[in-house]
């Protein structure tokens, strides 16, 4: 058993290294509510740590404050998603 985690319960970490040479999916993870009262688990905080990055990389880093649902909705619906998604330049030792 991890010392000082509860016999049979979840580890709450989990870590992945990702060589993401090309784009990767969007993923979307429910917010606390939203986890809690339908997938009876805890929501996920995610951090990324940039190992090694080329010049001019850039990382999603949410939704730009100016989407609105319907907006992301239409975007989506034309195949336009990259429209509303907030680029973040990164460079190696960078934590976000």
């Amino acid at each position: 058993p991890v010392v000082g985690w509860e016999t049979g319960g979840n580890f709450p970490l989990l870590i992945k290294i990702i060589d993401a040479a090309d784009d990767l999916s969007v993923q979307v993870h429910p917010d606390e509510d939203v986890a809690d009262a339908s997938l009876d688990e805890a929501a996920k905080t995610e951090a990324w740590y940039v190992l090694r990055a080329g010049q001019g990389t850039k990382i999603v880093y949410g939704l730009k404050d100016s989407v609105s649902r319907e907006m992301l909705e239409l975007k989506i619906a034309k195949g336009k998603i990259d429209e509303c998604l907030r680029m973040v330049s990164v460079k190696a030792g960078d934590l976000r």
